[in-house]
């Protein structure tokens, strides 16, 4: 599906679209950019979210529910073919290097800290934080240190 106020980018690879015969694409849509608002600020409060099956009817999108049925069977074929496609995240002794020198920047011992990093299946340069401990990043980003490092280093410096 194509949502015109989708928060995220277009996905890489393209996802390819389909039509769902008995489906208001217009009605899906609206439905679509409603959930996916719930979704990011359920997983930014730390709520469980379930995103599949029954969470669409639960939450009041019965076209939605419609359109992931039809859908269900074409989405994990995209699915498997972008997992084959992902490059390993950014994992460069740079940035254990750099979080150690945030001591002398803070004036204090870094505390230890984790942060979630996961690679979103998108074009261009995007970082999105989805809560205090995990971010959603671009392959772009990741594999661009200079890009990587300005996004990263504010998450790192509140964190440590």
């Amino acid at each position: 599906m194509s949502v015109s106020d989708d928060m995220f980018p277009p996905t890489a690879p393209a996802v390819p679209v389909y039509p769902v015969p008995g489906v208001d694409r217009a009605v899906v849509a609206g439905q679509w950019s409603d959930w996916l608002r719930l979704v990011v600020r359920r997983a930014a409060a730390r709520e469980p979210a379930d995103v599949r099956g029954d969470f669409f009817e639960l939450g009041g999108w019965p076209e939605l529910a419609a359109a992931h049925a039809a859908l269900d069977e074409p989405m994990r074929n995209w699915e498997r073919e972008r997992v084959r496609d992902q490059s390993p995240p950014c994992g460069d002794l740079w940035l254990t290097e750099f979080v150690n020198g945030l001591a002398g920047e803070l004036g204090r011992p870094v505390r230890p800290f984790a942060l979630v990093i996961t690679r979103a299946p998108v074009h261009g340069s995007f970082w999105h934080r989805r809560t205090p401990t995990h971010v959603l990043a671009s392959g772009t980003v990741l594999a661009d240190t200079a890009t990587f490092r300005a996004a990263f280093a504010p998450v790192a410096r509140e964190l440590a």
